[in-house]
């Protein structure tokens, strides 16, 4: 059996970092194109800064950005825009180089949808990014090199009421679901970052450990939904394996914060992922302590 992953180089992790500190600070997540900016004029001769740029869908767009031109407000206005035109095309030089080398990226619709609600204060209000999106920002931001999982959904999730006033993001058709555990899952979470061909929004994402041990029980409670199970029990295994390297006893740390109600799942379910991990020793024998004292 072929191991689960492989590690990415130090200096493609340091761009990342790099990457995931300019997503953290940027003031929006962008949400088309970098674009250019543009001098127009109307019929009365009235001349103007314009931000052309194309959306998600290839389509070009142009607003109103400031004037006159040589007014000293539409100047700042100009200069601050291409300030953010030229940063963000860095950051798609850098997003096109991590692509290319294995890192996992967003399609462009999901992306939108993601980047919106981090512009409108979701994930800073308390909002959490779950699900396949969520594992590939956790590999992306580990270093590792690993197979992505198509979806067709974007998953997010809060631990408690959002410390967002008001949150309509025309950009998604949302569905609200309870999913059993949810509190265990998101009572610890971090900084993450999804990135794409448009650009990098910041995001929040539950912390690896946890994400894992939550996805082997998942595996054990669908019903009649052998792939996701399948999908589930493979992230787990990963996430196990790639902890066991860089965080040993993280995922043995995980279990132990587990509801007693749930172990016996998590214990059948992590029998199996010690099969997917054969070719990772310090996972297997990770998982083997688990098994070993909670067993009896």
């Amino acid at each position: 059996m072929a191991r689960l992953f492989t590690f990415h180089s130090r200096a493609l992790a340091a761009t990342y970092a790099d990457l995931e500190n300019q997503a953290i600070a940027q003031e929006q997540a962008p949400l088309a194109t970098p674009g250019s900016v543009l001098v127009r004029s109307n019929a009365g001769g009235f001349r103007f800064y314009a931000l052309q740029q194309y959306d998600h869908e290839g389509k070009r767009r142009e607003s109103y950005l400031a004037g006159p031109i040589g007014d000293a407000g539409a100047e700042d206005a100009a200069t601050s825009a291409r300030k953010r035109i030229d940063e963000q095309r860095d950051a798609v030089g850098s997003i096109r180089l991590l692509v290319r080398e294995g890192y996992l990226a967003l399609e462009r619709k999901h992306y939108l949808a993601v980047a919106a609600l981090a512009n409108h204060g979701f994930f800073s209000g308390g909002g959490v990014l779950v699900g396949s999106h969520a594992f590939e920002a956790m590999l992306n931001r580990m270093g590792v090199r690993a197979s992505g999982f198509p979806t067709t959904d974007v998953d997010v999730a809060r631990p408690a009421k959002l410390a967002v006033t008001t949150l309509r993001v025309p950009e998604l058709k949302t569905y609200a679901l309870t999913t059993p555990y949810f509190r265990y899952l998101l009572s610890e979470t971090q900084p993450g970052m999804v990135i794409s061909p448009i650009g990098c929004a910041p995001v929040r994402i539950p912390v690896p450990e946890k994400f894992a041990i939550h996805k082997l029980l998942v595996s054990r409670l669908r019903v009649g939904r052998t792939e996701k199970s399948q999908k589930d029990l493979r992230q787990a295994a990963i996430l196990i394996a790639v902890l066991a390297e860089l965080h040993p006893k993280a995922s043995e740390e995980a279990f132990s914060k587990t509801p007693t109600s749930a172990r016996g799942k998590i214990l059948k379910a992590l029998g199996k992922a010690r099969d997917l991990a054969q070719d990772h020793p310090q996972a297997v024998d990770e998982i083997d302590r688990i098994l070993g004292k909670h067993s009896r």
